[in-house]
Formats: C-alpha cells, structure tokens, sequence
C-alpha cells in the first residue's frame, strides 16, 4: 500500500500541482465560483423576508419603502384580499419581488378535503398567473399546516419560516424588529405579515439593522438558487443555510445556467482539459452537467482518476466505510484517498453522496501538496481529542480565541475529577467550530458555578455546530441569576445534534437536559434522561427554545422550582416553546412544580407555554395536558399516550410519517418500552 502511493505522487511536482489546480478549475465549475471578481460575492449572507396575508392598505407603501432600500422579498398573498389589489400584485412583479400563494380563503388545509385543498390553490395562483408571476407559484399553507393531503396535492414546494416575529401578536414595531433581528442567521426565511400597521415598519427597521449587519435580502427562490437547492414539490423548506455553495446574483442568471452558451462559460478552458482528461465522470445519464455540484465521493473519484488510479485499486476490499459498500463505483477512489490521507471520514462514515464545502476542498489540496512537500502542514484547524486534559486543553483553546477550530473525539472521555470551565463562555469567545463526539462517551463532567453560560458548551454560535457526543451521569448546576444551563450547550444559536444526556441539570433561568436556552438554530435526533430543576424556563430537552427541535425526546423529571412573580413555564420537552416547529418529539418524565407565585404559571406533559407549531408529538406523565398554555392559532398535534386508544406504536407511526414528509432522515423505532432513535 505504502510503495503504491509512493509511486502515485513521484510525478514531476510542478507540472503536477499545475495540473491539480486546472483540476480544481473543473471541479468547482460544478459547485461554486472562483471569486476573483468582486462581482462574485461568493461571502454573502443571504436572508429572504416574507410578507403574509396581504396584500392591503399598508402593501404600497410597504413597496416604496423596499425599492428605496434596493430590496427583494416575497409576498405570499391570500386570494380574497390579491382580488381587490390586481395593480399591486402587478407591481410586486414588475419591480422584481416573488409572487406568491397563500390560498384564496387562509384555510387551514390540514382540515380540508383534497379537492377543497386544490381550488384553495388554484384560485389563487389565476391571479398571481394574470399579474405576470410565476405559474405554478409557490405556496405557504396558513399556519405552517401541511399534512400528506396537502403535500401531494401541490405541484411546488410549500415555504414555511425559520424567523417569526409573531407581528401578529405584539403590535409593536419595536419588538418586531427585535425579534426579527434577533432570531435572523444566514439562509433564514422570515415571516412578516402586511396587514397590520405595526408590522410594515417593525420589518423595515429590522431590514435596515440587518442590512448594516451585511445581510443581502433576496425572494426565496433566488435564495434557494443561490445556495444550490433545488427544491421539490410537496417538500416543507424552513431555510437554506450555505452549505459550502454560495452563489451571486451574476450566476443564477438564465445566461449562466444555459448550457447553449458553454463556450462563453468562466470555466470553458478547464471543462475542455477536464473532457480531454477524463477527470471527473458524467451522470448516469452521461451528462456533464458544468452547473451542478459535485459530491465527497465525485472528488475523490476525479483526484484518483488525475493520480493514475484505476478500478482494481484495492478491489473487493472493505472500504472501511459504513456508507460505502465494496461494489460502489467510487470505491477503489474512496479507498485510495484514504489511504492516501487526502480525504478521511468521521464516526465510520465516508458521506460519499454529501455536497463538498470550499473548505474541504482546500483542505485535499493542502494535504495533497504537503505530501508534495511543497507546503507545510497547514496550522491547527482541527484538533483531536483523546483524553480528559486534551479537551481541557481545547476548551482553553477556544477560550483564548480560537473559536473556529474543528473538534473531533477519538476516544471516551472521564473528566472525573477536573475542573470544568465550558467551551466558550460568552459571545466574544461563542464556539464556531464543528465538535464531533464520534458516538464516544464524556463521563464525570461536574460543575457548581456562577457563570452565565454553562455545559459542557457554554455559548455556541450561529455558525457552531455540536454533534454525536454522549453525556453521562454529568451533574451541573449554576446559580446565575440569569443562567442558561444545558447538558450540552447553555446557550444556543447553532446546530445540536445526535446528542444524548443523563444525570442532572440544575440552574435558574432557563435550563434544559440537553440546552438551556435556544436562541436560534436547530436541535435534532437528541434526547435526555437526566433530571432537570430550574425557576423561570424550565423543559427536559431545553429550557426556552426559539429555534427548531425535530425528533427529540426526554425521560428524566422535570421541576419547576418558583421562587419569583415572573410567568413561568416548566414542560417535558421545553418550557417556554417559541419560534419555529416542533416536531416528532415525545416526553415521559413527570413535570412538576414546587412553591407559589403571583404570576402566571404554566405546566405541560410537553410544553409549558407554547407559541409555534407542533406537529406529531406525544407524551405520557403525571399532566393531563400536554400544553399548559397554547397561544398558537392552530389545535397542535399534541396527544397523550394512554396504552388502549394510543399506544406507542402508534406514536412511532405517526412520528415516523411525520419526519418523512418533513424529509428528516431521523426515525424512531420500538424494540423496548419506550422509542428510540436511530439515523438513516
């Protein structure tokens, strides 16, 4: 093996470096720009603002004020009111905003017969079709409610909301604008509505913060065409972050996308060498296909194919993969290049069919020419993690600065005895990184404080990720009188993921067995069995949650321990539920409450106090109502598992269904007394 890949790189170096960088060229004509030009502006944060229920008295204006700014965003219309506006709906096209469908009556579809669903639709899109948009258009079902009935009776993609202000609620341009600017991250979609006086210049105020912030607002459809999404019909969309492709406005034109005008194409001269090369392969289909991306599992295939690799390299043998089975046509290349240490897999998976990033990419080369030894080793940007003071050392790391290092553990942990101080302990040293547990265990984390933020992470942020650690028999407690205390993280804006907690968590605030609180971001496939005690949010997976949690669940006891006049909430699964969906989740650890208070308490198998949408969830502990308090204007999906009419299978079912139509790749299975979960 070893002498194959010295023979591999014994190439003259600099005739093969060019070579790798021509390679390059092609590659990335298949999934993002090289930004030479500034006309690329491949570092774009992108949001996309959306307008409900309109149009109405305030819609024109509304529209001034946008152009002024040199804004796009989209405008979901209700057919009833569009049939009194046809010169604004017009004007919305005209002036380059997305037109589009938010049914005739603002039914909730989830109650409609399929037949009353289409003419909800169709009524509508005659008139987005007469004022020049698109044709079909893209739908919101009201309230966020698309069941199976709804979803393939639509030929688009339904766009529901990452950011909800609830303009709706609070009449006040100021908290509008605060929690539109607040719960913003980069690929949000966010709802507004222009319907009511308050809500036109809370968001136009919350525009002009996010602009200053470097925002770009753009419609939904170009915000989906410039992070390379190609959405489906009948598919629920919440956001499109930047997942390594980024596009500018200059390269989802109709002239870039022709493939009429290759020869005109930035990248024709590498496409050329790449056909003379035969570097990377066709589709199936035998496609070139210059404009779509290319896959972890394409590089590795095209770099092998340059290096002289064949399909004998290593034939038949155990890719070492999970995910990639011996036969797969990738894998003599997948083979090589990890051998080759060019490209390696985390958690015994090689993600073959996942997009690449522009980091990754420059990762290989990197590799590549300090095996040429024509570069150093490139400085830290990932650290491996094999035991307690290696991630005592990383936490110092972080803290001192290094906020974007990538961690990754190879081995269980025992912090037994140490000193924690969390991974980030406020918004100057937020984590940015991507942490990678690697299904291994971190046991003894046992921490009394009076800081604000504490876990095992303390502040993670909007670009931070945590994943596949386990937390075991931790015991933390903060005493903050504002603390957000989690197992996992304290305070959040970034992703969780596949995490699982046990022991105890105890603070003030907000506290949560896996997050205390949740500002923004996504919490999926976790779950905790530790007990949890907190005086103002308190919930089994979070504390208070503004973001999204999917397929969570939580087993542990649940106190809300009151001890001031303030509205409190206390839930098997969250506290205080806000923001975006909640779904697929269950709660079977007992909520309760201890102590008196002059405000309003709320107490729920589920959710204390709940103001988004839940879909699919179930409970089974000592409240007879799974939300003590629901200020949603939909009925939520919330039911008791009582043994006779709902049974957990059922639960499973219905959860299952629930995340393949949302296409979450997460499903729960039944081999004991209670669900669990597993990753497709």
């Amino acid at each position: 093996m070893m002498g194959e890949r010295i023979e591999v790189f014994s190439m003259q170096k600099w005739k093969r470096i060019l070579s790798v960088l021509l390679l390059l060229a092609a590659v990335l004509t298949c999934f993002s720009p090289i930004c030479e030009a500034e006309s690329l502006d491949c570092g774009a944060k992108l949001l996309a603002i959306t307008f409900d229920d309109g149009p109405g008295p305030y819609t024109a204006g509304l529209l001034d004020e946008l152009a002024a700014r040199g804004v796009k965003a989209t405008f979901f219309v209700s057919g009833y009111r569009a049939a009194n506006y046809p010169e604004t709906l017009k004007r919305i096209v005209d002036e380059g905003h997305q037109l589009a469908n938010h049914t005739y009556n603002h039914a909730n579809l989830n109650t409609l017969s399929a037949a009353k669903v289409r003419k909800e639709i169709s009524s509508v899109q005659e008139l987005i079709t007469a004022a020049g948009g698109d044709d079909p258009a893209y739908i919101r079902p009201p309230y966020g409610n698309a069941n199976q009935t709804v979803r393939s009776n639509v030929s688009v993609p339904l766009i529901n909301w990452a950011v909800d202000p609830l303009d709706w609620k609070y009449r006040n341009a100021d908290t509008v604008c605060n929690n539109i600017v607040s719960g913003a991250y980069d690929g949000a979609i966010i709802l507004a509505h222009d319907i009511h006086k308050t809500s036109v210049p809370g968001a136009l105020a919350a525009i002009d913060e996010l602009l200053d912030e470097g925002y770009e607002f753009v419609t939904v459809k170009d915000l989906f065409k410039r992070r390379g999404v190609t959405p489906e019909a009948g598919k629920v969309y919440y956001d499109a972050k930047n997942n390594g492709i980024n596009l500018s406005a200059e390269q989802i034109s109709p002239e870039y996308y022709d493939e009429d005008k290759l020869a005109a194409h930035w990248g024709y001269a590498a496409l050329c060498l790449r056909m003379e090369r035969a570097w990377p392969t066709t589709d199936a289909d035998g496609r070139w296909l210059p404009n779509h991306y290319v896959t972890r599992g394409a590089l590795a295939t095209a770099f092998g194919r340059f290096c002289g690799i064949t399909d004998a390299y290593r034939a038949g043998e155990d890719t070492g993969y999970a995910d990639v089975s011996s036969d797969d046509p990738d894998a003599p290349f997948i083979r090589w290049a990890s051998d080759a240490g060019l490209m390696i897999g985390t958690g015994g998976q090689f993600s073959s069919d996942a997009t690449l990033t522009r980091e990754q990419l420059a990762t290989v080369l990197a590799r590549y020419l300090t095996l040429q030894g024509e570069a150093e080793a490139p400085a830290l940007s990932l650290a491996e993690v094999y035991n307690a003071d290696g991630l005592l050392n990383v936490a110092e790391l972080v803290n001192g600065g290094k906020t974007d290092i990538n961690i990754t553990l190879d081995k269980n942990i025992d912090l037994t005895g140490k000193g924690w101080t969390p991974i980030g302990t406020s918004f100057d040293n937020s984590y940015k990184g991507t942490f990678d547990g690697g299904g291994h265990t971190i046991t003894g984390l046992t921490v009394t404080t009076n800081d604000q933020f504490v876990g095992l992470f303390g502040y993670l942020n909007r670009a931070g990720t945590v994943k596949n650690v386990v937390m075991e028999g931790i015991q933390i407690t903060s005493n903050h009188m504002f603390g957000c205390t989690g197992g996992v993280v304290g305070y959040s804006w970034g992703t969780i993921e596949n995490c699982s907690v046990s022991g105890s968590v105890s603070g003030t605030d907000c506290v949560g067995g896996v997050v205390g609180s949740q500002k923004a971001g996504s919490i999926i496939g976790c779950s905790s069995s530790a007990t949890v005690k907190g005086t103002h949010y308190v919930g089994g997976v979070a504390g208070e949650k503004w973001g999204t949690i999917i397929a969570c669940y939580a087993t542990g006891n649940v106190t809300l321990e009151i001890g001031s006049p303030k509205n409190l909430s206390g839930g098997g699964v969250v506290g205080l539920n806000g923001g975006s969906r909640v779904l697929a989740c269950y709660a079977i650890g007992n909520v309760n409450s201890k102590g008196s208070s002059t405000g309003n308490v709320h107490i729920g198998g589920l959710f204390g106090d709940n103001y988004t949408v839940v879909t699919a969830c179930y409970w089974k502990n000592n409240q007879e109502q799974g939300i003590g308090r629901n200020q949603h204007n939909t009925a939520p999906e919330a039911t008791k598992v009582d043994g006779t009419d709902v049974t957990w299978q059922k639960a499973v079912d219905a959860m299952n269904t629930a995340l393949q139509n949302a296409g979450s790749g997460w499903r729960y299975e039944l081999n004991g007394a209670l669900p669990t979960l597993r990753k497709l």
